[in-house]
């Protein structure tokens, strides 16, 4: 069962550009409300040695723990996006660009060493990001905009990440053992116009989506369970009266044993944050 969550907050929004993941990411068109990834299956979370949790308050208070750990994944997800990065030209500003009106640029990351040495066991990060940038002026002009921009003087942005990780075995970490699968879906998109000069003023829109999945074992040295859930934000942005709407879907936490059959559901609203597990996995030089 799903718990909705809708926020409307006061932001200002900025456009971000460059050979990166885009702060400002895709919804659809007439909602802020985000489709889900299904999450791996239990059987992508590997095996644990310690006790089963034997109730539902024991499975709530692991996944406390779980949520918050840190699993020492990021430091390698940002060294396999640094060697493809020194592959790729610049996207932005090389000269070559400067009179191009529009650009788009991919990395691909496939790396089976990096993690794996992070984490002690074979582990993989397959990865696919995209960007894109295009304006009615090159890209020498669009440099100066804020300096020398005209009423009608647009640019539009968009990008994408997709990454999955996968641990399959065991992995340790001082006194906590983990392992699994998580699932990471990025896209977004952005405008902006000029509708007045000194001072200059624009009309920016932007709207996206985050999505999380995961099959995930956690083992503290005296519990342990699998975890199964998914997580995914959209957003919608709009600059004329400095606003955004945020759209949150969550799916309940399914409780697996080590045998890997299922015994419990946790209540997404009983332990709140759960996409705080994500961060260690979604750390990027992109965003």
């Amino acid at each position: 069962m799903l718990n909705l969550k809708k926020i409307v907050g006061i932001i200002a929004m900025v456009a971000i550009i460059g050979f990166v993941f885009l702060g400002c990411e895709e919804a659809s068109s007439d909602s802020v409300t985000p489709g889900q990834l299904k999450a791996p299956a239990a059987s992508e979370a590997p095996a644990f040695t310690s006790a089963d949790v034997a109730s539902l308050s024991e499975a709530i208070a692991l996944f406390n723990e779980f949520k918050n750990a840190d699993y020492g994944v990021s430091s390698a997800i940002l060294a396999a996006q640094a060697v493809e990065l020194i592959k790729v030209p610049d996207f932005t500003n090389s000269n070559e660009n400067l009179l191009k009106k529009s650009l788009s640029g991919s990395i691909k990351v496939s790396d089976s060493t990096l993690l794996a040495a992070a984490v002690g066991v074979p582990a993989t990060i397959e990865e696919n990001s995209k960007s894109s940038w295009k304006s009615n002026l090159t890209r020498a002009e669009y440099l100066l905009i804020s300096l020398t921009g005209k009423v009608g003087d647009n640019y539009s942005t968009s990008g994408s990440l997709k990454r999955t990780v996968k641990i399959p075995t065991i992995a340790t970490k001082g006194s906590i053992k983990f392992g699994g699968t998580v699932v990471i879906d990025k896209s977004g998109s952005g405008s902006a116009k000029i509708i007045a000069v000194s001072p200059i003023k624009y009309d920016r829109k932007s709207s996206g989506s985050t999505k999380y999945a995961t099959a995930f074992t956690y083992d503290n040295g005296s519990k342990g369970a699998k975890f199964r859930f998914s997580v995914s934000n959209g957003s919608k942005g709009y600059s004329r009266v400095y606003g955004s709407e945020y759209g949150v879907v969550e799916s309940d936490i399914e409780v697996f044993n080590k045998a890997g059959n299922y015994i419990f559901t946790i209540p997404a609203l009983s332990v709140g944050g759960i996409d705080n597990f994500f961060e260690d996995f979604e750390d990027s030089n992109l965003n």
